[in-house]
C-alpha cells in the first residue's frame, strides 16, 4: 500500500497514474494535499508501506514529513 502527498492536484494525480499503469503490484491507499493530513492518516493506517511526497508543501515540507514518519514508523519507505 502507498500514499501520495503533493499540494498540486495535477502532480498527485499524475504520480497516481504512473503507479497504476507501471507498478500494478502497488495499491494506492490515499492521495493527500499536505503533510499534516498524510501524517494523521498514517497514524491510523500503519499498514502503509510506501510514501511518495513532494518536498515543498504548505504547513510542513516533505522532509519534515519524512522525519516525523520515521520517528513513528521506521519501516515505511519514503520517496521524495
Amino acid at each position: 500500500m502507498l500514499i501520495i502527498i503533493d499540494d498540486e492536484v495535477q502532480s498527485r494525480n499524475g504520480i497516481a497514474e504512473i503507479f497504476k499503469n507501471h507498478s500494478p503490484g502497488w495499491e494506492i491507499d490515499g492521495l493527500f494535499e499536505d503533510g499534516s493530513l498524510a501524517l494523521d492518516y498514517l497514524q491510523q493506517h500503519p499498514e502503509v508501506n510506501l510514501v511518495v511526497t513532494d518536498i515543498r508543501m504548505p504547513k510542513f515540507d516533505g522532509l519534515e514529513l519524512i522525519s516525523r514518519i520515521r520517528k513513528n514508523n521506521g519501516t515505511i519507505l519514503s520517496l521524495s
